[in-house]
Formats: C-alpha cells, structure tokens, sequence
C-alpha cells in the first residue's frame, strides 16, 4: 500500500491539460474533462481559475449557486470568468516504466531481506 499510494505517483512529474469550458451545453452541472485517453492514469481534475488557482469543491458549488441566481447557463457562466478545466495524470505510456521502477524496488528489498537472514542464520551457528 505505501508503495501504491505515496511512491508510484511520484516516480515521473505527472502532466497536466488544462481546457477551457465549453461554452454550449445543458444548464446542470459542467462537464468534467476526461484524461486525454481512457488508457491514461488520472490522478486529479477539477477547476482552475483565471490565475491558475485551483478550486475547492466549495468554490465551485458557489460559482454554481451564482449561475443558478443569476439564470444563466452553467458553462457559459463559468467560461465568461475564464474558469478552466485541469486534469493531472500520467500518459498510458508510462506504464512499464513504472512497472519496472517497482520490480527493481521490490527485488532490491527481497534481496537485502535475504541478505539479513542469511546473515542472522550464521551468526547464530558460529
């Protein structure tokens, strides 16, 4: 689980898209940008604003409430204040990389934890 959870996101610098909103579409919620592939390992996406910040679940739930009171199409609200769609991820591509950056951790961790009991075993004959 450490493995999967702290190390493996951080073996390449993940890319990130950003997309401005589209100005059509239905007056619900503003469709979220996908991974450029469905292939394509997601790690986080959202809403940036104009300097780039990124925003909160609650910011953009107010940008939401606004739009309503305001009766205007969600998208074309949100694009008229330059909001931006962002998505970080890791290309398809990068799989096998990944997968032998960990084949190389967990061998190197078998083998130093053989080393160790191979060590213990004839220290406790002699």
């Amino acid at each position: 689980m450490p493995v999967a959870l702290l190390a493996r996101p951080v073996y390449a610098t993940p890319l990130t898209t950003m997309a401005p909103i589209p100005v059509d579409g239905s007056n619900g919620q503003a469709g979220h940008q996908a991974a450029p592939t469905l292939a394509d390992w997601m790690i986080e996406h959202g809403y940036a604003d104009v300097t780039g910040r990124r925003l909160s679940a609650t910011d953009y739930y107010e940008l939401e409430d606004a739009a309503n009171e305001a009766g205007t199409n969600l998208n074309q609200f949100l694009h008229a204040r330059g909001i931006q769609q962002f998505t970080v991820y890791h290309p398809a591509d990068r799989f096998w990389t990944f997968q032998l950056i960990e084949a190389a951790l967990f061998l190197t961790t078998a083998a130093v934890l053989i080393g160790v009991v191979v060590w213990r075993v004839r220290s406790r004959m002699i």
